[in-house]
């Protein structure tokens, strides 16, 4: 696949049956596609656990789109935090923010309470 710009994004949440679930999305010439979902209760979340989950991801998607992935975001909790920071020293060349939309949400909640 000739690919202009390719992104991957992880984020996660709880089901209805509060079951721990990871959607993965992929931006690829600026559509986004949703990859897959992920039942995540039972992994592993420490920085080392996440840091397999997320480059196993990244083998799985350039293996099915054959292209290279070259950016990750992830959420910015203490286990995603750790996860991004090993994978960045086992792949330099990927570009590995942290999701800041949670971090804006959370200060806005943070302030919404206070009043």
């Amino acid at each position: 696949m000739s690919v202009t710009y390719y992104f991957n994004r992880e984020d996660g949440w709880r089901s209805i049956t509060k079951e721990s679930v990871n959607a993965v999305c992929v931006t690829v010439d600026y559509l986004v596609y949703t990859v897959e979902l992920v039942e995540a209760t039972a992994l592993d979340k420490t920085g080392e656990g996440f840091c397999q989950q997320f480059s196993e991801t990244i083998d799985r998607i350039e293996t099915r789109f054959n292209c290279s992935v070259t950016f990750l975001v992830t959420d910015a909790d203490g286990g995603s935090n750790k996860g991004r920071k090993l994978l960045g020293k086992q792949r330099p060349y990927l570009v590995l923010p942290s999701c800041w939309g949670h971090q804006v949400s959370s200060a806005i909640i943070v302030i919404l309470l206070v009043d």
